[in-house]
């Protein structure tokens, strides 16, 4: 009896060794750090990994109960103590990432994941937890973050309506700007692939969609206007571009585009053609009335040229027969020469020093032109004098009057030589 109880004790501790080598196998060789706590807070089994990722050694956790949250990093500790005090309360599984400060002073993340145990009669053995270093993760997911942000900043703060749209046509991307311009929200765009197409005004749709299909094809820029309707109904023009974009390994990606509100450019540019439109035809309109002035004033001279003639020809063949006659009954040289006068002044009148003494009627007097006229026909002073009925010295103070007037201030200057000249033309009129 004796002999078999051996027997049965060895066989139990061979079992016992067993499944104490199994759960061993199980336990110490897990790469993550594990652990399990009592309901007490405890710690009843660290495994051996706890030295790779703390520092320290299974032996510090058990002999020390508070070393756990001793190495919660300080900006952290609060919130992890907090959540799993919680959640160890409300018998929750815990899943959490925090940093710790290894022995050596180095700061690591761990990924912590722990949950409550039972035993076979369901009472409670505390919490088991498993501690994975997520270091390398978490700085990749830093670095996502910043790349996130720097994506961000780029592509949503654009002033523009930017888009990215795949080779089968679909949004994959679209930037807040869109709803400045179209009154449409980015998800709308991305979730309705033919919202684009639809708000393109019914004039030019044809004629965008052809281009941007051919274009796109031919993986080619596109560059192109058009009028959208947006959401409220208004119109607006927009200035499109686009080019293919493609993967760093040359795969095709899609297409990248920007879209401007170019409405008020457009405006100015349909001002600047109405403007144009209306200066030309002022343009035509002016160049008639140039024309109808033109004809107007060829009349005119036409007219006066007639009007010269008739009276050119009335003059010679009615007045001048007529002061003949009153030259021939002249009874002395004064009445004579009074007539000679007359007929000659008549003809002066329409010759060309009739025309340019009356020129500067503003600078002599009737009196100065009348003696003026006499002193080119070869009057002397005593002879105006009598034909006038005036003194000599009268007559000679006008000489001088017209001289000053006439700018001859030479005294070697002949005046009725001067003043056959100016009949000539040879003379500015002054």
């Amino acid at each position: 009896m004796r002999k078999e109880t051996v027997c049965k004790n060895r066989i139990y501790e061979r079992k016992l060794r067993k499944s104490e080598e199994r759960y061993r196998i199980v336990a110490d060789f897990t790469y993550d750090w594990e652990f399990w706590i009592s309901p007490e807070g405890r710690m009843l089994y660290v495994s051996p990994s706890c030295e790779r990722i703390t520092g320290y050694k299974p032996a510090d956790f058990i002999n020390d109960a508070g070393l756990f949250e001793k190495i919660i990093h300080p900006d952290d500790k609060e919130r992890v103590i907090t959540h799993i005090k919680k959640n160890s309360k409300q018998k929750k599984i815990i899943n959490l990432d925090f940093r710790i400060i290894r022995s050596d002073g180095n700061i690591s993340w761990i990924g912590h994941i722990s949950q409550p145990v039972y035993g076979n009669d369901k009472t409670p053995m505390g919490r088991r937890a498993s501690n994975r270093e997520i270091t390398g993760r978490k700085k990749i997911e830093e670095e996502l973050i910043k790349s996130e942000i720097r994506y961000r900043t780029v592509a949503d703060f654009t002033y523009d309506w930017e888009f990215w749209i795949s080779p089968e046509g679909r949004m994959l991307y679209v930037s807040p700007s869109c709803e400045r311009i179209t009154g449409y929200k980015p998800a709308d765009f991305i979730n309705d692939a033919g919202l684009f197409e639809e708000i393109i005004h019914p004039d030019d749709k044809t004629r965008v969609i052809n281009e941007i299909k051919k274009l796109s094809e031919q993986k080619k820029v596109i560059s192109i206007e058009f009028r959208i309707i947006r959401h409220d109904g208004n119109i607006r023009w927009i200035g499109h571009i686009s080019q293919p974009v493609y993967g760093t390994d040359r795969s095709a990606l899609g297409r990248r585009a920007s879209n401007r509100d170019i409405t008020h450019s457009k405006k100015m540019e349909e001002r600047l053609k109405e403007s144009q439109a209306m200066l030309h035809e002022q343009n035509i309109v002016l160049e008639q009335k140039n024309m109808a002035l033109k004809e107007l004033i060829d009349q005119i001279e036409f007219e006066k040229n007639r009007i010269k003639k008739n009276i050119s020809v009335n003059i010679e063949k009615l007045v001048v027969p007529v002061i003949s006659r009153i030259k021939s009954l002249a009874s002395d040289d004064m009445q004579k020469k009074y007539s000679e006068i007359l007929e000659k002044t008549i003809l002066e009148i329409y010759s060309s020093f009739g025309s340019k003494i009356t020129d500067i009627n503003i600078k002599l007097t009737m009196k100065e032109v009348e003696i003026c006229n006499l002193i080119k026909n070869g009057f002397s002073s005593k002879e105006i004098s009598e034909i006038l009925k005036t003194s000599v010295r009268t007559v000679e103070t006008h000489r001088k009057n017209i001289r000053k007037k006439l700018n001859l201030t030479n005294a070697e200057v002949n005046l009725t030589s001067y003043l056959h000249n100016y009949e000539r033309g040879a003379l500015k009129d002054n």
